[in-house]
């Protein structure tokens, strides 16, 4: 057995006991409205979708959380590489989007 693995396991499952409790919540459709949650939807590629499966098959993960938790990160590293290379350098204040 690897030690420092079964620490990190561990430690990674007692961080995150209390963040997949809000996945039951948005099960239901009526929660899902009163938070005003939106929906994304997109066409995959068939063995982009079949990965997307076999993945949050094996990590016992929701594809729901698993995609928004990829979307967070696709946005916050877009957001520093925006600001990393001064997109609105050119372009006047006004027209930089909020963050």
């Amino acid at each position: 057995m690897h030690f420092d693995q079964y620490i990190k396991y561990r430690a990674l499952d007692f961080k995150f006991q209390g963040f997949s409790s809000s996945d039951h919540i948005l099960e239901n459709p009526e929660n899902a409205a009163a938070l005003k949650m939106r929906t994304v939807c997109t066409q995959l590629n068939p063995s982009l979708f079949e990965d997307l499966e076999q993945v949050c098959g094996l990590l016992q993960v929701p594809k729901r959380r698993f995609l928004e938790l990829a979307v967070i990160e696709a946005l916050e590293r877009s957001h520093a590489i925006i600001e990393e290379v001064n997109a609105f350098e050119f372009h006047e204040e006004t027209e930089a989007p909020t963050a």
